[in-house]
């Protein structure tokens, strides 16, 4: 019977030998060390009980975050006006007055009551807008998205299509929503892996992202690809996919 749990110290060489023998992309035993010592709950490993506790399969994570766009930040990121500020530009908090104030001389002699169509279709997709917005004043003050990502997933081969792969995602997955409350999760595949490339779009629901020209070392090019897990990165996405 093959198990999933989260993954121990005494896992870390097990899990590098499984490595070695599914994927081109090696590491060094400092950098499974590094990994389980600052993020160990996002680390998990499939353990066979039947060949008296063999690793068959883990996935290897981390957490990392990502700058915004300043068209993205909220009210409360721009509470220090002067962060993030270079000479000569404008705060996003000036930049947001200016905006507004132009706004509003646009809106000089508008009747009160919404007559057209077009003001009510802006209402409405204002209102759906605010709706999308982070509950908590924690994620109100975000300036960067904050993500999940997939250093390494790795399952041996005798031991495949068994959904291993799928769980163990899932179960780190699961877990940077709930430790670390990620804006989504992100891992890179190589162009030419079908199989894992089907794996994350059809039954993880990735989304090809970009293309990251000569990601790997023998040059080939790799997918980035993402998943959102809030409203509001869901939107990115869609936007900057469009």
């Amino acid at each position: 019977m093959v198990f999933i749990r989260q993954a121990t110290m005494d896992d870390i060489q097990k899990m590098q030998h499984c490595n070695l023998q599914c994927l081109p992309e090696n590491y060094a035993l400092r950098y499974y060390l590094y990994h389980i010592v600052t993020w160990p709950q996002l680390l998990f490993v499939a353990e066979d009980e039947s060949e008296n506790g063999k690793i068959v399969g883990y996935v290897l994570a981390k957490i990392d975050e990502e700058e915004k766009a300043p068209s993205e930040l909220s009210a409360k990121d721009r509470i220090n006006p002067n962060k993030n500020k270079r000479d000569g530009e404008m705060t996003e908090l000036e930049k947001r007055k200016q905006r507004r104030d132009e706004k509003l001389k646009k809106q000089k002699g508008r009747s009160k009551v919404i007559q057209s169509a077009e003001d009510k279709k802006e209402k409405k997709k204002e209102e759906k807008e605010k709706e999308e917005e982070p509950a908590t004043d924690e994620d109100k003050n975000r300036t960067k998205w904050k993500h999940g990502h997939i250093t390494s997933l790795a399952v041996l081969r005798s031991h495949r299509k068994l959904g291993l792969a799928t769980k163990l995602m899932l179960a780190s997955q699961r877990q940077m929503l709930d430790v670390y409350n990620v804006d989504y999760v992100s891992l890179h595949v190589r162009e030419t892996n079908h199989a894992a490339y089907h794996l994350y779009t059809n039954t993880l629901k990735f989304t090809k992202y970009d293309i990251e020209k000569k990601y790997y070392a023998d040059g080939e090019d790799a997918f980035d690809m993402r998943k959102p897990l809030t409203p509001q990165y869901e939107k990115h996405v869609r936007d900057t996919l469009k």
